[in-house]
């Protein structure tokens, strides 16, 4: 490889840490900022779900002008529209590195140039590493199946946040938590094979939704 290569692929590398520094940056801000959820939140509200302090509700405008553009989600990159937004901050290795930002429709948009790799939020703060006694955590890609699931069973969620990440996080805890019984909580599709590849990984368990006639 040329020496004009590696300096490329070096300086590269260096934009990608700095853009990741700045996205941890403007997420503490973006949580600062924001309020614990509302009663009524458009997302929130019709799923039923009790959002935790640890999800901030933030204005539009606000969010805008803290990370300098407007979000945009969905299938076709629709920005996201107010007048709220709920902010779920991404951990790495316990450090927060970035976010997801969620509107009232529900389209999804992570802080850009924040790193997501191995990334995960927990509906509640994880035990310490020397945790004894019985642990159940439920594992899964989205915090609103996270977030149901705890919310029916009293175990601690974990969102993976895309189903690339269940593996990582499941070996992550699985690391953190010898003696932890795991349940991968599978989305119907390509969620099904992620979470059964990352449940043999960590001798895990899988449940899978079932809609009845519905399906």
């Amino acid at each position: 490889m040329s020496t004009e290569a590696i300096t490329a692929r070096n300086r590269a590398a260096m934009d990608a840490v700095m853009r990741a520094h700045e996205a941890a940056r403007k997420t503490q801000t973006l949580l600062d900022a924001g309020h614990d959820p509302s009663n009524g939140n458009p997302y929130a509200a019709p799923k039923l779900l009790a959002l935790p302090s640890t999800v901030r509700e933030i204005e539009l405008p606000d969010a805008v002008q803290i990370i300098g553009y407007e979000p945009k989600g969905g299938k076709n990159q629709e920005p996201l529209v107010g007048p709220t937004l709920l902010v779920v901050p991404v951990y790495i290795d316990g450090v927060l590195s970035t976010c997801e930002m969620i509107d009232g429709k529900g389209r999804k948009s992570f802080l850009a140039g924040g790193d997501t790799r191995g990334g995960y939020w927990p509906t509640a703060p994880l035990p310490d590493c020397d945790w004894i006694g019985d642990l159940h955590l439920l594992l899964g890609e989205g915090m609103a199946t996270v977030l149901s699931a705890s919310m029916a069973t009293d175990c601690i969620g974990v969102a993976a946040m895309s189903c690339g990440n269940l593996l990582a996080v499941a070996k992550m805890l699985r690391e953190r938590y010898p003696d932890a019984r795991i349940t991968l909580l599978a989305d119907l599709g390509i969620g099904e094979k992620k979470c059964a590849e990352a449940a043999r990984a960590v001798d895990g368990y899988v449940a899978t939704p079932h809609f009845g006639d519905q399906q």
